[in-house]
């Protein structure tokens, strides 16, 4: 047998039930079927997932529109989020409160008109506000992902990569989970 050829007997070639032709040009189909699955490189995929539950009120991103990070996707009205701008509100109001007390205290404490104690308390109490204040803003800001603190509970989800919107599973009206 010459090197690189392959002699198959008359008998083997019955038994696998070959059909041998003559070599010649012809026509074959575009496509080729084959089993497999296809699948999304997950470090080239970002799913959009809601920090704060609340129901869907707009979608603004479609299937195969382009988008870039930080466009909106969609509108989510947000109890979490308008109990959190409520309390920015809220520490802020006791904030001022306290503050206005803290200095009548300090400036009756400095003039022997108050005691230590009622100056002390008076401190402790501003102190505290301010921290609530701070920790409000701060989870405020979390949740609306656009810096601000005060405004409606509508919450925008927005994308964090470029890239094209390949699918959706919420619609208007549809609670969500954050």
């Amino acid at each position: 047998m010459p090197p690189g050829e392959l002699w198959i007997s008359a008998n083997a070639v019955k038994e696998a039930d070959l059909k041998i032709e003559a070599a010649q040009a012809r026509r074959v189909g575009n496509t080729i079927t084959t089993s497999g699955r296809v699948v999304f490189n997950d470090e080239k995929v970002q799913h959009a997932f809601s920090p704060v539950t609340g129901r869907v009120t707009q979608i603004l991103a479609k299937p195969g529109q382009r988008v870039k990070k930080g466009d909106a996707l969609a509108v989510i009205d947000s109890p979490d989020l308008g109990l959190a701008i409520a309390d920015v509100g809220k520490a802020a109001a006791d904030y001022s409160a306290a503050q206005h007390d803290y200095n009548r205290q300090k400036r009756l404490y400095e003039q022997r008109a108050a005691g230590q104690r009622d100056f002390e308390q008076a401190e402790d109490t501003f102190l505290k506000a301010k921290a609530e204040l701070e920790r409000s803003r701060q989870k405020a800001k979390l949740l609306r992902g656009d810096g601000q603190t005060q405004g409606s509970a509508a919450y925008t989800l927005r994308a964090l990569i470029d890239g094209e919107v390949i699918g959706r599973t919420i619609n208007p009206g549809v609670e969500v989970l954050g």
